[in-house]
């Protein structure tokens, strides 16, 4: 009566004070008289408002007899990090309308909520494309990252180390975070921050790791992917190609599960203590504990069957096989010899061959089973048991040792590595491989010069 006439449109926030959500009945008889008055008067009303306690709350049975008396039913929500329009349903004439999803995005232009991905319908194309949230154009960078390049752009924001950066991101929704990887002996800080980050900022949160000084190994860079990185960058890549590595992230949602602890994801990457050889029965339960502690991450493995040829010795095979990355372990059946290879790709099999043999394979085996994943693995160590089982195979740990000049050793299953407690550092050990994937540090030299004259 105050502030509007027949057939006018109002807008009312707040509404949820009008209503009584404890009590379905009276609920449902005050929609009903609402839509009495909008049908007496000719007038349309959308309520806006947050219902005691959220949406959530509420039970669609005690909501169904509210619902009836209006036109359709929608709510404002977060999905991944993003802001979504779910319609539940819409009365059009005579038909109902299912449910509907809209993604929504911020304006580059206003920060305003558009539905789609574009600045609107009416957008020319050379604007810019809408934003899951309005600090999406923010990057973070840790100075170590960027220390090297002669320019950056003026609005990223440098923080002074890896932990100002995850500090600096605190409270971000959409923004770039991009932390420096520099050596091994850093990865579990690192990890740990990736981790804080992705659980801490949600899915729409960009986490980017750059390489300087060492590569990231294959396995450890799985192991970021784990733990929420969106992208890890390689070293020497060109600066303008990670500038435009950054964009391409931009609209993205990080779509893995999220880890609750990233320990147990840190420890799958820990070869066991042992490498070379080791006696059947010690390389079975190696081999098992490691397929177990590592797919958390599904990390990549490659066991290889070698028949030996008639001619061979056991011995001679198991002697030319030398193995000196943490996890890889040999053994020998009662006629094959066995080796693992721990975080290998089916595809860079023949590579690891050729740093372990000493001599072409061909001169020992007469071929090769290759194992690449946890269902073949596990059969292959099945028929090596059914082997040793019916004939128990000789333990060459005493004649190895005596060829090398060493003494025999004991089994490596008791000293078996587990899990740390929670404030212990996990050892990462530096492999033969990673070794020489490191930058080289630069050297001072003295230069000689030329005498004056």
């Amino acid at each position: 009566d105050q502030c509007g006439a027949r057939g006018s449109e109002f807008l009312l926030e707040g509404a949820q004070a009008f209503f009584t959500w404890d009590d379905p009945v009276a609920l449902a008889d005050e929609g009903e008289r609402l839509a009495q008055w909008c049908t007496a008067n000719g007038c349309g009303v959308l309520l806006v408002l947050v219902p005691p306690g959220g949406a959530e709350t509420l039970q669609l049975a005690t909501l169904a007899g509210f619902h009836r008396h209006f036109a359709g039913v929608a709510k404002l929500a977060q999905q991944h990090g993003q802001f979504v329009w779910e319609v539940g349903f819409w009365r059009h004439k005579d038909a109902l309308l299912p449910p509907e999803v809209v993604p929504l995005r911020f304006s580059p232009i206003d920060r305003g909520l558009v539905a789609g991905s574009g600045a609107g319908e009416d957008a020319a194309p050379e604007e810019l494309p809408a934003l899951l949230a309005p600090d999406e154009d923010r990057v973070i960078v840790s100075r170590d990252a960027v220390l090297r390049e002669r320019w950056i752009p003026a609005n990223w924001q440098v923080a002074d180390d890896n932990a100002a950066a995850a500090a600096a991101a605190t409270g971000a929704v959409a923004a770039t975070v991009m932390l420096h990887y520099g050596q091994l002996a850093g990865l579990e800080t690192l990890a740990g921050q990736v981790h804080q980050l992705r659980h801490g900022g949600g899915k729409a949160l960009k986490i980017v790791v750059r390489e300087d000084h060492e590569i990231l190994r294959q396995r450890y860079e799985l192991l970021m992917m784990t733990l929420g990185a969106n992208l890890v960058i390689h070293r020497n890549t060109p600066f303008a190609r990670v500038q435009t590595m950054l964009e391409a992230l931009q609209g993205q949602v990080f779509s893995r599960p999220i880890l609750p602890d990233f320990k147990s994801a840190l420890s799958a990457v820990v070869a066991t203590a042992a490498t070379g050889y080791v006696p059947p029965a010690d390389f079975i339960a190696l081999v098992r504990t490691t397929l177990e502690r590592s797919s958390v991450i599904r990390l990549p493995h490659v066991l290889l069957e070698l028949p030996l040829l008639p001619e061979v010795a056991h011995v001679d095979a198991l002697r030319a096989c030398q193995m000196r990355d943490a996890g890889d372990l040999c053994t020998a059946g009662s006629n094959a010899v066995y080796a693992f290879f721990f975080a290998c790709r089916l595809e860079n099999v023949e590579t690891a061959c050729r740093h372990v043999f000493t001599r072409p394979t061909s001169e020992f085996f007469g071929g090769e089973l290759r194992c690449g994943d946890p269902e073949s693995i596990v059969a292959a160590l099945r028929r090596l048991e059914a082997d040793i089982a019916q004939r128990p195979a000789q333990d060459y740990t005493g004649w190895l040792a005596s060829h090398a000049g060493a003494a025999p050793v004991e089994s490596p299953v008791a000293a078996e590595a587990t899990l740390p407690p929670d404030d212990a550092p996990i050892a990462l050990p530096a492999t033969a491989r990673a070794r020489r994937g490191r930058r080289a540090q630069p050297q001072a030299v003295a230069i000689p010069l030329k005498p004056q004259r």
